[in-house]
């Protein structure tokens, strides 16, 4: 919860509800800063009315984005993003990954509780590219605990992971992108193996572990939905 109030603090006014400041430089052009501090330059329209009319550009300022891995739910894997913008090529992104899944028989377990942040630098030119969406680059880190079991064995424990990671998000709609990445870096583990006794309802340590792993450490096919701050409609006119 903590980390979620910081990043809402971060955006601005915390609220999808804010709006945008619009300020007026030149005859031609204007500049929109959202309240995460993100700023557009676009052409400027004056004929004679107060609100500047703003024509094939983009529509969509995010405050934030809610995206889910669907590989991920492919494997009954719950999983929530959340990115912010930062600046004009800048975003953070909170990641929680927490299936909970057990069976009757107590013969099958995934259950994890993982965090993970992600700091992203977007290429380009902004101007021209929604916020959010093209070629970018980041650095991530994060850890959890985890049980996984398969009929009478499993192992429990504690992972954390440092990489870096790359990608292009597509826009599908104003609003629904598709963000395809990769990540490679550092995993490791501290493990307890253990097996079931008594009809799957006890569990006996038998030994402990440790491991680490350098190489790819994620892949991820998102499903990204924009919220948007502030939305003009065809003919241009601000809302």
């Amino acid at each position: 919860m903590i980390w979620s109030f910081l990043l809402f603090s971060l955006i601005g006014e915390g609220s999808i509800l804010a709006q945008s400041d619009v300020t007026k430089n030149v005859k031609d052009s204007i500049t929109i800063v959202t309240p995460g501090g993100f700023s557009y330059k676009i052409p400027y329209f004056d004929n004679s009315e107060a609100t500047p009319f703003i024509t094939n550009l983009i529509e969509n300022f995010p405050a934030f984005a809610l995206k889910t891995n669907l590989l991920f739910d492919a494997a009954s894997v719950i999983n929530v993003e959340l990115e912010a913008p930062i600046g004009s090529h800048w975003s953070v992104a909170l990641e929680w990954i927490f299936p909970w899944w057990l069976t009757r028989k107590n013969d099958f377990c995934i259950q994890a509780l993982v965090g993970n942040g992600e700091v992203r630098y977007w290429f380009g030119d902004r101007n021209k590219k929604a916020m959010l969406g093209g070629w970018f680059a980041g650095i991530y880190g994060g850890g959890g605990y985890y049980d996984l079991q398969w009929k009478n064995e499993g192992n429990q424990g504690e992972l954390h992971s440092v990489g870096i990671s790359g990608g292009y998000s597509f826009q599908m709609t104003r609003s629904l992108n598709l963000e395809l990445s990769l990540g490679a870096g550092y995993m490791g583990t501290d493990y307890r193996h253990y097996a079931l006794k008594q009809n799957n309802t006890i569990l006996h340590y038998q030994y402990t572990g440790h491991r680490i792993w350098f190489g790819p450490t994620r892949a991820k096919v998102s499903l990204v939905w924009n919220i948007a701050l502030h939305n003009y409609n065809k003919k241009g006119r601000g809302k």
